[in-house]
């Protein structure tokens, strides 16, 4: 109880404090809000397909690690150079400080988050309503691109391999076969002792052919199912964007002031807490009975009350007593 009044009293003490607090507080932060252009807010979708790639980065999206690679990704300079140069933001006679600034500063607008499993959401905070979702657009687009073309890189190597593969073993049993043929054109004008010479020959270089075909026929499926895996991954990619980029924030004059009021309240409650608990932390007075006990270790005698102001008007003593609070 007696904390509770000591409070109360120190509150009263601090209310001029008190009262300036929530009202300079606020004005000053929403006049310096005001002050800022407002930022609007668009968020993209994107899903991905973790059953169509071995990326341990895209099969758990919710592990904070894999997460914060994707972030690299996302916030790598080369990435969002891209996305200004498309949007017309960075040209060609900008320069390399101009470009630098931008870049950070679309590093900083940009977040990326988890929005449950195999989905991401890629946040842009910018001033202009024009511009925020073609620049989101270019954001997204290339950061698909950045993620896809490991895979997209490897399948088409997978695939030039094969096909160069498939063209040698075709070049080399057209000429076995072509060797067949010509020593069988030998063995019809050949002696006994050369036939049998040539047919060794002839039987060699048709199991050479045989064994040729089976591996041409082997580099013909592994090529066949890597253009079956590229068409499905077109019809059903790694990762894909969902719909279009939406604006989240349609007013946010609004809600940028509400926040600057919400921080301005907080910090006026903040400075008058501390206000009042070094008042209370310095005050030395000894206001109840068990103060006086335990500060001077004496016994309480009597009491005598605060008169207040006393005035004597024709010999008679008048007394106002005075609270202290």
């Amino acid at each position: 109880m007696n904390r509770m009044l000591l409070l109360a009293t120190a509150l009263w003490k601090r209310r001029a404090t008190l009262v300036l607090s929530l009202i300079a507080f606020p004005a000053l932060v929403l006049m310096y809000g005001l002050n800022k252009p407002p930022m609007y807010e668009a968020v993209q979708t994107i899903s991905l397909n973790p059953e169509n790639t071995q990326s341990d980065v895209l099969q758990d999206t919710s592990n904070e690690d894999y997460q914060k690679i994707l972030e690299r990704k996302l916030k790598s300079e080369t990435l969002l150079e891209d996305a200004l140069e498309s949007v017309g933001t960075v040209m060609a006679g900008t320069t390399n400080e101009e470009t630098t600034k931008a870049v950070a500063q679309l590093r900083r607008n940009v977040e990326l988050s988890s929005a449950g499993p195999n989905v991401i959401e890629i946040t842009l905070s910018h001033e202009d309503r024009s511009s925020i979702l073609r620049q989101l657009e270019a954001i997204v687009t290339l950061f698909i691109d950045d993620i896809m073309a490991p895979e997209r890189f490897a399948k088409d190597e997978l695939t030039n391999h094969l096909e160069n593969q498939v063209r040698e073993l075709t070049e080399q049993k057209a000429d076995t076969d072509a060797k067949i043929g010509g020593l069988k054109s030998d063995l019809r004008r050949a002696d006994e002792k050369e036939a049998n010479a040539i047919e060794r020959r002839i039987a060699a270089l048709e199991f050479q052919s045989q064994t040729l075909t089976m591996q041409i026929n082997l580099a013909k499926n592994q090529y066949e199912q890597v253009l079956n895996e590229t068409q499905q991954t077109l019809f059903n990619p790694i990762i894909k964007a969902e719909g279009s980029p939406v604006i989240l924030t349609p007013t946010p004059r609004l809600s940028q002031q509400l926040y600057f009021l919400l921080v301005g309240l907080i910090l006026s409650v903040v400075f008058t807490a501390v206000m009042v608990a070094l008042d209370i932390l310095f005050d030395r007075s000894l206001r109840y009975d068990d103060e006086i006990r335990k500060e001077l270790g004496l016994r309480i005698l009597g009491r005598m009350p605060n008169l207040g102001d006393v005035h004597f008007d024709k010999g008679r003593m008048s007394t106002m007593p005075k609270i202290n609070i």
